[in-house]
């Protein structure tokens, strides 16, 4: 760059011609001319524009700066029409000097009267000697990872600082990448995660270098990772979605995310052994009332075994949606709550997996991209238990437990993202579960003696297409079909196998018809194929008091059925005022083995006090089909009608300090058409066996304290006081329900420490269940058993439950995988809690029949 130097002054001459003198005396006028200002310059020319001097690439300057002092002419347009050197430098200046100079343009010199005037000027002109060119820049291209788990970290602000000053400033894309052009060769890179360690690395690079660098950071110990997808509106009261990073260290659970729900208000603790073992029993509902999901079909099986682990893998999981009660105009044929398994995305950048291995089974799950935009994922887990128990639990243990239980589980799941085309997912997953009971007792009822085998298995592939046609409408579809099939078989005669084939459509379509009001609509349909062959007692009802099997009469059926129960959804969600949400719902459903429709209206409010206060409350019918059983035109009675609840919830939620939040929920269900055996049918064949005239109603309270006072330390207390009645005729006395279980409370707590170490707590007390006492023994001569008359149902209660459990675990966290060591330990108390009694051959002495006693799992799982 050039600079330019105007000189001190300017050169005119300007000749005046001379005036001729009056001999006579000058009048006034002459006087005032004669006395009248000489032109003068004024304002003298100025420079508007500098222009370079253009002086050949390979001039050598003698100095930095090179003068050459011109005189230039000036006319009165301001352009220089002269140039000459008074002082020059020699060739090439000189004349670089002279043509740069008569390119000048001036504002043109002015006299005192206004008129523009030529003028001459002498001018100093300097030119500079040129800079050197600066260095190419280091186009620096780094990427940051997490280390162990190489998942890429977005949104990362990074510093580019040379000589301590900030240059660039930029953050990671999404998957992980930042890219610059450095001036500087030496310079120091900054990324500041909240969740992560500190970046901070020096480079010393070449001028032009093109440089990649990968970077791994190290998680913090108190980051509790949340990963939730759901709707933008909550559509239920009470609607907890459990994210699986949260639950994956809560103590009992063995990192299953499914199983964590027994945690959670309103959620009844299932047994271990006996009738409801493994089942999800929601806000004193029976087992059957509630469904379970995976992304909106029902799976037959959610649990193994006596809920040892459930049949999806967690490591697919991206959320378990918990809904006890109240729920949305999406789900029916049900009357109780809805759990529902959400799936994750399949990660597209890299090939992820691990491998957990431990005391009572081992699985993998690998995962990426398979090519052409699709990805992949596919898991297994199997068991070996049954060789593990015997070692496992001493001779003098309180438990009562003589089983063999085996299972499996896979999944396979393929997935594309077609942009603005839309999203697709197929997966294809089963579950196996073998168990064999022994029975070592001689005296034991004469028909059963031998052994008890029951296999439990399904297969189901599941198609999802979700798709956004328009700005204003989304939907989501899927495909679900598949083979189930139960086989059961107690001693040399008594059989039970059953196989279905289901078929389930699901079509949901949200339009957003402005901002205050939104319909969704969907399709919700299911059709069975299925078969059935049995030699068994009557199956007894929620309440029966069970019976030797040779003293009750045995019924045989060998059929096929293929009931097909379309449904039909309407929602509205309209916000009239800023926080306040009305969602009133109708769902239609048809059950072609009864040949009756179902309206079920429901509402749902929602208001927003502040940011930190919402209520919520709704109001809906909820009916079922009787099971196939029931309504079985043979065996049951194809009159029956749904059983049919009424639900009402009023919730409160509150943030309060110390990153803590409350949940309250109170809830009322009214419950009739439960069907029940019908006495009359025991000595008249003509009665029908099931009759619609059972009752029932269930109210409570539930209370949810979330807490995470510090980072490193997150859990929740979970209370529920709840109560459960049923009346199995007109004019009966009111009855405890089965599972009536008063007062569930919960305690969970997990703590990251450091160092690689976290531990995790869970203390549970629940009120023992109901049970009916013996009052005497009758002797059957016909079948050589005693039977039991028993007393009013459900007239005394067991024992408490109460049991702690504690996880450990150790984690070594490497760049590209990581390796972790946990025991979780169940019952860590050895308490023996109650899950019922066990009788002798005639019933005149009695045990309690108990759960697990203390199980210390020990696993190790490596993740890459």
């Amino acid at each position: 760059m050039y600079k330019f130097h105007l000189l001190a002054w300017l050169v005119l001459g300007i000749c005046l011609a001379p005036v001729s003198v009056l001999a006579q005396e000058p009048d006034e006028e002459t006087q005032a001319a004669e006395t009248t200002e000489a032109p003068r310059l004024e304002k003298p020319p100025v420079l508007l524009e500098q222009l370079p001097v253009s002086l050949p690439k390979d001039t050598i300057f003698p100095a930095q700066q090179v003068p050459v002092v011109l005189d230039l002419l000036v006319d009165e347009k301001g352009v220089v029409t002269e140039a000459t050197v008074v002082e020059g430098a020699g060739e090439p200046f000189d004349a670089a000097a002279v043509a740069s100079a008569l390119n000048f343009q001036f504002k043109p010199a002015l006299l005192n009267t206004g008129a523009a005037t030529p003028v001459r000027i002498r001018f100093r002109l300097v030119i500079d000697k040129p800079l050197p060119p600066p260095p190419p820049p280091v186009k620096f291209v780094g990427r940051i990872l997490e280390r162990g788990t190489r998942k890429p970290l977005k949104q990362v602000p990074i510093a580019i600082k040379v000589d301590d000053k900030v240059v660039l400033e930029l953050s990671t894309d999404d998957k992980g990448f930042f890219r610059a052009d450095v001036p500087n060769a030496v310079f120091v890179i900054v990324g500041i995660s909240p969740q992560h360690e500190r970046l901070e690395v020096l480079i010393e690079a070449v001028a032009g270098e093109e440089r990649e660098e990968l970077y791994y950071l190290q998680e913090l110990g108190g980051r509790f990772e949340e990963v939730i997808r759901g709707r933008r509106l909550k559509r239920e009261v009470t609607r907890r979605v459990i994210p699986r990073e949260e639950v994956m260290m809560v103590a009992g659970t063995q990192g299953d995310a499914i199983k964590v729900v027994e945690n959670l208000p309103g959620s009844n603790r299932s047994p271990s052994a006996g009738p409801g073992a493994g089942q999800v029993i929601l806000r004193g509902s029976n087992p059957g009332d509630s469904l379970v999901l995976l992304e909106g079909h029902e799976i037959p099986l959610i649990y193994h075994f006596g809920a040892i682990r459930s049949s999806f893998n967690s490591g697919f999981l991206e959320s378990v949606e918990f809904v006890p009660g109240n729920f949305s105009a999406d789900f029916g044929r049900a009357t109780g709550g809805v759990v529902q398994v959400k799936v994750r995305d399949l990660d597209s950048e890299a090939f992820r997996g691990n491998v957990d291995v431990n005391l009572y089974d081992a699985g993998f799950l690998l995962e990426g991209p398979l090519g052409d935009g699709w990805t992949g994922g596919f898991a297994f887990h199997r068991s070996y238990i049954d060789a593990i128990l015997p070692a496992v639990i001493p001779d003098d243990s309180p438990v009562s437990f003589n089983t063999a239980p085996r299972y499996y589980d896979y999944q396979m799941i393929a997935a594309k993202d077609f942009g603005d085309a839309g999203k697709f997912r197929g997966m294809f997953y089963g579950s196996l579960d073998t168990v064999k009971i022994l029975f070592d007792d001689p005296n034991s009822d004469p028909i059963s003696r031998g052994a008890l085998n029951a296999v439990t298995m399904f297969h189901n592939i599941q198609f999802q297409y979700e798709s956004d046609p328009a700005d204003w409408i989304h939907q989501e579809t899927s495909l679900q079909s598949g083979l189930t099939k139960l086989n059961f078989e107690l001693g040399p005669e008594l059989y039970f196998n059953l196989r279905t084939c289901p078929l389930d459509l699901r079509s949901i379509w949200d339009f957003e018809l402005n901002d205050s009001l939104t319909l969704r609509s969907g399709l919700d349909s299911r059709l069975v194929n299925g078969e059935i062959q049995l030699n068994l007692p009557r199956a007894p009802q929620e309440g029966d008091e069970p019976a030797p099997i040779s003293s009750r009469e045995l019924y045989s059926a060998s059929e096929t059925f293929m009931p097909f129960t379309p449904g039909v959804f309407v929602e509205a969600q309209y916000e009239p005022l800023e926080g306040l949400l009305l969602s009133p719902s109708l769902r239609v459903d048809y059950y072609s083995e009864l040949g009756h429709v179902s309206l079920d209206p429901r509402f749902f409010a929602r208001w927003v006090l502040s940011e930190t206060t919402l209520i919520s409350g709704g109001v809906g019918l909820y009916q079922r089909p009787p099971d196939p059983y029931e309504s079985d035109p043979g065996f049951g009675n194809p009159d029956l009608l749904p059983e049919r609840s009424l639900h009402t919830t009023l919730g409160f939620e509150q943030a309060l300090p110390l990153d803590t939040t409350l949940e309250m929920t109170g809830f009322y269900k009214a419950i009739d058409r439960i069907v029940v055996n019908n006495p009359a049918s025991y000595t008249d064949d003509t009665e029908p066996t099931y009759i619609n005239e059972g009752k029932g109603r269930i109210f409570g309270l539930e209370m949810l304290l979330r807490f995470a006072p510090i980072p490193s330390v997150r859990g929740w207390v979970s209370y529920t006081f709840q109560r459960s009645f049923r009346t199995d005729a007109p004019g009966e006395e009111e009855r405890l329900f089965d599972f009536d279980q008063p007062n569930i409370l919960t305690l969970v707590a997990s703590w990251k420490i450091g160092w690689g170490w976290s531990l995790g707590a869970r203390f549970r007390y629940v009120s023992g269940n109901p049970w009916t006492p013996i009052d005497y023994t009758i002797y059957d001569s016909n079948s050589d058993v005693y039977v039991p008359v028993y007393g009013p149902t459900n007239s005394g209660r067991l024992s408490p439950f109460m049991q702690l459990d504690v996880r450990v675990d150790k984690q070594w966290v490497y760049d590209t995988w990581k390796l972790t060591l946990y025991i979780d330990v169940q019952n860590a108390t050895n308490r023996g809690n109650q899950e019922g009694w066990s009788y002798n051959f005639d019933f005149s002495e009695e045990a309690p029949l108990t759960g697990l006693p203390i199980a210390p799992i020990l696993g190790l799982k490596g993740e890459w």
